[in-house]
């Protein structure tokens, strides 16, 4: 039986959840869960017990906690939106501010953390300037002001994920273009009506590697994108793989998320879920590994158990492909 149990706030005590609105949810290395919200971070380890924490944001106040990064079981990284990077030391309960002396403090968009990626002694930090690399014991920086083909330096951008392949590359997937990083080298691919071997938006959600080491990306609104290096061309040529050109029926071409169903990719788009393969570059349907519905969907999780959950607009499915089954969740099982 699976049920739900809901967490709201009330006045009655410290140990409640602050706030409704959820920024978001960090599971540590030593199973407690950081939750943070628009008015400050809280732990939950037991039930129904949420312990504040009180980080020292100093002149920043409540700077907007937008993303986590674990050092070890004793350093927490704390990316936030309008007051940039912090330390927080899980068992003094001290906070300090990582500053990037390279760059100028009054410069709002260097405030502004979107993702950290911890890799080995480096943690890697998608900012409103670009992306800058820490070297977390020298705390010596390297920062990444992006041009485009054009030779024209980005106004900045909105980083959503770094994704490090087998190859020893780093991809980073933005609001403004798919940025490639290998060793010295920078580029950033963005959309060009003249070359057809472009990638064809400037969107890009994530970056996936096949079964077999090819790389993918989803875009927004032009489906997967195959990525590969021509060798006689000395490039990369990206093709893209509308969903509107599938031939499926009920289903959009703006894709909100994707995940690995080894061989395949299931796709959650704003209108539907569809499945793809990489080895056919062919969109499909198929009942037995993925439920045939429709609707926004917002986010796709699988547990360990194989089954898959579907965030959508107006609900949560679970589907159990075991015996086929799904299933609604609302109110009655503990939804709020």
């Amino acid at each position: 039986e699976i049920s739900f149990k809901s967490y709201r706030p009330s006045n009655t005590s410290i140990f409640d959840l602050p706030s409704d609105l959820i920024k978001d949810i960090y599971m540590g290395s030593d199973h407690i869960i950081w939750v943070s919200t628009n008015v400050g971070v809280s732990t939950y380890l037991a039930e129904k017990k949420f312990t504040p924490i009180f980080p020292d944001f100093s002149a920043f106040g409540d700077p907007d906690i937008s993303s986590f990064a674990e050092e070890n079981d004793s350093i927490l990284w704390l990316g936030t939106l309008v007051g940039g990077l912090f330390e927080y030391n899980l068992h003094s309960g001290k906070s300090t501010r990582v500053e990037n002396p390279t760059l100028t403090i009054d410069n709002f968009d260097l405030n502004k953390i979107t993702a950290l990626y911890k890799e080995g002694e480096h943690l890697w930090i998608g900012n409103g300037y670009g992306v800058s690399k820490m070297h977390i014991p020298s705390r010596q920086f390297t920062n990444y002001r992006f041009k485009n083909q054009e030779g024209t330096t980005l106004p900045g951008t909105v980083v959503r994920c770094f994704f490090r392949d087998s190859n020893d590359i780093l991809w980073i997937t933005t609001q403004n273009g798919l940025i490639q990083i290998d060793g010295k080298k920078q580029t950033v691919f963005q959309p060009d009506p003249s070359d057809p071997l472009a990638i064809t938006d400037f969107i890009t959600m994530d970056v996936l590697e096949d079964v077999d080491g090819n790389l993918w990306a989803s875009t927004s609104g032009e489906g997967m994108c195959e990525i590969k290096w021509d060798e006689e061309k000395g490039r990369y040529i990206f093709k893209n793989y509308r969903i509107d050109l599938s031939g499926l029926t009920n289903i959009s071409s703006i894709i909100n998320c994707v995940i690995k169903l080894d061989p395949y990719f299931l796709i959650g788009t704003t209108n539907g879920l569809i499945l793809f393969d990489p080895e056919t570059k062919t969109y499909f349907r198929d009942k037995k590994l993925a439920p045939e519905i429709q609707g926004y969907i917002n986010s796709l999780a699988m547990d360990q158990a194989g089954h898959l959950w579907i965030s959508m607009d107006d609900g949560l499915l679970g589907f159990f492909p075991e015996d086929g089954r799904l299933a609604s969740f609302d109110i009655i099982d503990g939804l709020p």
